[in-house]
């Protein structure tokens, strides 16, 4: 069965080819390359991408598909780079989808999130790998998926987290006439969201609003329920 890889490439093509190669089960020409390409960068940085992505479209022979995404922004990132992962494996009809990633903590947090979604959220099987380009090596982390416990957004949580998305610092009460929904339990589920990060107390405790975790996982559910 074909394999998705989900490949951010940076400036040194050699970083990603090298781990391709190194790697136990190497694209061949059924497989997919999903490259992603960083949007938050300079004209010469841009440039030097690019040569790094041709490189890697003439070497091997899965297909190459490239995606600007702006790292920086990972509520914009995650749902688009999740959109675009379930497209390639419905067109191709994958079977796995393969992180190869690199870059600082944020990021690399960012794509094991990505992958635990799709490991848990839509059953699709991942394998998880991180460049270590200082190290000029490929490590596996694959295992650490399995542990990794996402927050079960029910629909409560759901509607809640829709109603906080647009900034500003809401009351339970005002949640609670929002959706329409008793005290005791809006103030549960507001526990429940806090207890995970996913939202916050404003001003002296009175009002809440969404974390930046949250509302990565808020657009990432939403984008794999209306992806599946």
């Amino acid at each position: 069965m074909p394999k998705l890889f989900v490949i951010p490439v940076g400036f040194q093509a050699e970083y990603h080819i090298r781990a391709l190669i190194d790697v136990q089960a190497k694209p061949s020409d059924l497989d997919v390359i999903l490259a992603l390409m960083p949007a938050e960068t300079s004209e010469e940085a841009r440039d030097r991408t690019q040569k790094a992505f041709e490189t890697l479209r003439g070497i091997f022979k899965a297909k190459v598909n490239s995606l600007v995404v702006n790292i920086s922004k990972p509520e914009d990132a995650i749902p688009q780079i999740i959109s675009s992962v379930l497209k390639l494996v419905r067109e191709v009809n994958a079977d796995e989808v393969v992180f190869m990633v690199s870059g600082g903590v944020r990021a690399i947090g960012m794509y094991m999130l990505m992958a635990n979604l799709l490991l848990n959220k839509v059953s699709l099987k991942s394998r998880f790998y991180v460049i270590a380009e200082n190290l000029n090596t490929l490590i596996e982390l694959t295992d650490l998926l399995k542990p990794i416990s996402t927050v079960d957004l029910s629909e409560t949580k759901l509607m809640l987290l829709k109603e906080l998305e647009g900034g500003g610092c809401l009351k339970a009460s005002d949640l609670s006439d929002r959706v329409n929904l008793d005290s005791s339990t809006i103030n549960r589920h507001l526990s429940d969201l806090e207890d995970n990060g996913l939202v916050k107390r404003g001003s002296r405790g009175r009002c809440y609003g969404i974390t930046r975790l949250g509302l990565m996982l808020l657009r990432a559910y939403l984008e794999l329920r209306k992806s599946s």
